[in-house]
């Protein structure tokens, strides 16, 4: 459920403890109660087949069609609430300015949920003409005139929350101008803010969090790790965690670790703060750090189960029996909720260390389970593809397409298993159809412009690479692409450049440089050979000399609860 619908779903209840609590003019239908029994319970199918048989009973009945409209919200079914809200304003009552609030607020989140922001705004102004002193839709509005960069309307429905008489009225008001004050880069202004509220409100995690991130942009490295500890301390706080693992530069990492460090002296049995170190190291590419950090955090605390924490970062580094092990031993572990995201790393995990065969019948398991999710049959076919299970492989990606039409990676690998079956016209079909899905220059596209033998522009896409956050990017991954485009062209000595680059710069997938086609042309030279070999014996010393160096746990048996740190950060 949405935070939006988080909100609403509070309202409601408070409205409907409200009615049923005052002395209302006539008495609740039989309808009416038994539909908000059954929503105070969470059973909303129940509620609804009570709240529609009420409109057939009182067919103009406004607080009905509001419940309707709320529950169709909590489904997500916008259209179906945007009707029953419509109709509930049609019927708003004269003499409840409560339940016409309400309805107002309603539809506006429905409203926002659709992206439809201004209409959002005149609905909670409707709202505070009825209700001047509900100072939730003060904050609503001005929460939305802030995303609409509108700062000064928004910064005025804060300070009319400085009038309430309800301390967390003014501790979101305060939040609230900091926020905007930081937004518009005016950080010392948003520190005196953030200052004023942990002054008021000494244990509220989210002001350090934010207070963090003010003395951040203004480079205040020492101050800004000190206030993320206290938010973690206090309860973990999700911006903080976000926070500490985007710190940027080595400064900034070297301050939040000491402090971290400090915390470890203090707490020596608690694995928490192990825990953030090694989500710290983890974030800045230090992955044997990061494992000997996850390893002292399980030891201090055997209920702490992040055995695919330690897996993924075994697999950065290109330890895949490692990685493996660790995964197996994740999904062991019954408490763990993310069974399907750790099965799918575990089966990459195989793919990477050469056992394709494995990720193939892996990957099978899920279709069998999921067999309408387009992504289970594109990753098959990935690994067929490099099985040399061309077929199987195009059926596979066929059947990714027909379930989603837009799957522009789909497009391309189907292309490629065409190009080596000898169907040039299908293959050309298929890059053509990648060029006309993609709007940046990504990897796919580029690859297509080189197998249509457009020289030009691919090399002008391969110059131009973005990744994922649409940056132009010089990354392990860029060079990698970059070799993989101009092999593609015959561009022998360039493809080899970027190829080295792309290893010295810490590329470890052999088994899959092994097999990649797009490498195919430079793949018999001697300096190809003598590249890769060069680095594939560095890579599995270092990870011998890894392994060798860290002692194995044996503290990793399931066992207790899981405990999860880490989650989606609330920015």
């Amino acid at each position: 459920m949405s935070n939006k619908i988080q909100i609403l779903f509070a309202a409601l209840l408070f409205v409907c403890l409200q009615l049923n609590a005052k002395e209302p003019q006539q008495q609740l239908s039989y309808n009416m109660q038994r539909g908000i029994e059954s929503f105070y319970r969470e059973q909303y199918k129940d509620a609804l087949e009570y709240f529609n048989q009420e409109i057939k009973d009182s067919p103009k009945n406004a607080f009905a069609y509001c419940m309707i409209a709320a529950i169709y919200a909590i489904y997500e079914h916008y259209g179906d609430a945007l009707t029953a809200a419509n109709t509930a304003v049609k019927y708003k009552p004269k003499n409840d300015d409560a339940l016409v609030g309400l309805i107002y607020e309603i539809r506006a989140d429905i409203y926002a949920n659709l992206t439809d922001t201004i209409a959002a705004i005149n609905d909670l102004t409707q709202a505070i003409k009825v209700c001047q002193t509900d100072y939730n839709y003060y904050k609503k509005r001005a929460d939305l005139y802030f995303y609409l960069q509108q700062f000064k309307l928004s910064d005025d429905d804060y300070q009319q929350m400085l009038r309430s008489d309800d301390s967390e009225d003014v501790r979101n008001a305060l939040m609230g101008l900091g926020r905007n004050q930081l937004r518009q880069g005016y950080a010392d202004k948003a520190l005196e803010i953030y200052n004023r509220v942990i002054q008021l409100y000494s244990d509220d995690a989210i002001a350090y969090s934010w207070r963090a991130e003010t003395y951040l942009q203004q480079k205040k490295y020492n101050e800004a790790a000190e206030d993320l500890i206290n938010a973690l301390k206090i309860n973990g706080d999700n911006k903080a965690f976000y926070l500490m693992r985007h710190l940027e530069g080595e400064q900034a990492f070297m301050l939040m670790r000491l402090k971290l460090k400090k915390e470890q002296n203090k707490e020596p049995n608690s694995g928490r703060w192990y825990y953030y170190e090694g989500k710290l190291c983890d974030s800045h590419d230090r992955y044997k750090e990061a494992i000997e950090a996850y390893q002292k955090a399980v030891k201090a605390d055997a209920s702490l189960h992040i055995e695919d924490d330690i897996a993924d970062a075994y697999e950065e580094l290109g330890d895949y029996a490692q990685a493996i092990h660790y995964y197996n031993q994740a999904l062991e572990n019954d408490s763990i909720d993310e069974v399907i995201l750790i099965r799918l790393k575990c089966l990459d995990a195989y793919g990477e260390q050469g056992n394709r065969q494995k990720a193939i019948e892996m990957t099978s398991e899920f279709i069998e389970q999921y067999p309408d999710v387009s992504y289970f049959y594109y990753i098959r076919g990935w690994w067929e593809m490099h099985e040399k299970l061309y077929n199987k492989a195009i059926n596979d990606f066929t059947m990714a397409i027909l379930l989603d039409s837009t799957s522009i990676e789909s497009y391309s690998d189907r292309g490629r298993c065409y190009l080596k079956t000898g169907r040039t016209e299908l293959a050309n079909e298929d890059f053509t159809k990648v060029i006309e899905l993609s709007n940046v220059n990504d990897e796919s596209r580029c690859g297509a412009l080189a197998y249509l033998g457009k020289k030009e522009e691919a090399i002008e896409c391969t110059q131009t690479l973005v990744d994922e956050e649409g940056e132009v990017t010089d990354s392990i991954s860029y060079y990698y692409s970059a070799a993989c485009i101009y092999a593609i062209l015959n561009e022998t000595e360039l493809a080899l450049q970027c190829l080295e680059r792309s290893l010295q710069l810490g590329f470890h997938r052999f088994a899959h440089i092994e097999v990649d086609m797009d490498l195919d042309n430079i793949r018999h030279t001697k300096q190809f050979k003598e590249i890769v070999n060069k680095y594939k014996t560095q890579h599995f010393e270092n990870i011998k000399s890894h392994t060798d160096n860290i002692r194995q746990p044996d503290f990793l048996s399931p066992a207790g609860f899981a405990i999860r740190l880490n989650g989606t950060p609330s920015l």
